[in-house]
């Protein structure tokens, strides 16, 4: 009688996530090395202001390094329930799409205390020129420059 023997177990190893400070910019973005760090390593929340592909490419590097869960929300598409996202990483996509209440809105749920998720804000360049006509608060977008990362 033949001894039965199990079969085989391949030798895997787990896949792991990379480390924030391992994760480099996307190849062909101008960004500033500084800025880069600082938004890849920080739990700080962001603004990354740039044309959408640029900022999909950003988001795409540095996604297997930011806190679960994660959530992804286009603001021209969607208005975020804000009192759900208490841990893990908030992606609100066209910030500048915001309207007024949302803006407030926002920026009073960012500057309560207790636990909520990081927020990563993208953005079109005309930002700036919103913020700086008044069209878009200024509050908000100060409470996210913490880790800014304009795209070129």
């Amino acid at each position: 009688m033949d001894s039965w023997l199990p079969p085989a177990v391949p030798n895997l190893r787990p896949v792991t996530a990379p480390i924030a400070h391992e994760v480099l910019p996307p190849d062909g973005l101008a960004v500033d090395p500084s800025a880069w760090w600082t938004f890849a390593e920080s739990n700080a929340d962001a603004l990354v202001v740039g044309e959408d592909l640029a900022a999909w490419r950003v988001l795409s590097a540095v996604w297997p390094t930011l806190p679960k869960p994660r959530f992804w929300c286009d603001v021209r598409k969607l208005k975020p329930n804000l009192s759900m996202y208490t841990e893990g990483t908030l992606i609100l996509e066209n910030l500048d799409a915001l309207e007024t209440s949302e803006q407030q809105r926002v920026l009073e749920w960012s500057g309560r205390r207790g636990a909520r998720s990081r927020v990563i804000a993208t953005a079109s360049p005309l930002l700036v020129t919103l913020v700086e006509d008044g069209r878009f608060s200024r509050a908000l977008y100060d409470c996210l420059t913490s880790a800014k990362l304009v795209l070129m």
